[in-house]
């Protein structure tokens, strides 16, 4: 590749400010130096509702996942804002767990949501590699999704497929099923729901 000779064209607009035109190129030597340089990018502050909150955090996560998993360093400072906004946003999402159990979108005394639960116990269970997580908050958040799952196997989340909500509940419960008989009856009612649709 770095033996042949190539010319790129650049084109400025004629009315750009003067001094201002500049070209940069920048070789990465595999997929994974882009990515390492992009990780900045993904650093970001939790903020909003319970799913705002949950999806603003799960980068920084994310973040921190690479490194364990692939062995790749990140930058320390990096790392440490990272872990700090992983646990930033871990103690804003305790915010919104109800006295039920259930994760609302508006805080403890909103009416819980299926699907937005389910979505904050996997990032729980994403989360505790990182921080350290209360199993209590985690347990609540299971027996709630268990206590709504519907008489034929399913999950109504509010919104949308009933279809898709519960393979997704399931996805979320099935993280952490084990040996629970209680888990692994209503995870086999959810998948025989399925299997029929």
């Amino acid at each position: 590749l770095f033996e042949k000779e190539a010319v790129f064209d650049v084109n400025f607009p004629q009315n750009a400010f003067p001094n201002t035109r500049r070209a940069e190129i920048k070789i990465y030597p595999n997929m994974l130096a882009h990515v390492a340089e992009s990780v900045e990018g993904l650093l970001k502050r939790p903020y909003g509702c319970g799913e705002q909150t949950t999806s603003s955090t799960y980068p920084n996560l994310l973040i921190l996942k690479i490194e364990k998993e692939l062995g790749k360093n990140v930058e320390p400072r990096i790392k440490a804002q990272a872990e700090n906004y992983l646990e930033e946003g871990y103690r804003r999402l305790l915010n919104y767990q109800t006295g039920g159990g259930g994760f609302s979108f508006w805080g403890k005394t909103d009416v819980p949501n299926a699907a937005l639960t389910a979505y904050v116990l996997r990032f729980l269970r994403d989360a505790e590699d990182f921080t350290e997580v209360d199993e209590t908050v985690v347990a609540r958040a299971e027996n709630w999704l268990l206590s709504r799952q519907n008489a034929d196997g399913s999950w109504d989340t509010g919104k949308g497929n009933r279809d898709v909500s519960t393979a997704y509940v399931l996805r979320s419960l099935s993280l952490t099923a084990g040996n629970d008989a209680a888990k692994r009856k209503a995870l086999q009612s959810a998948i025989e729901f399925l299997k029929k649709r």
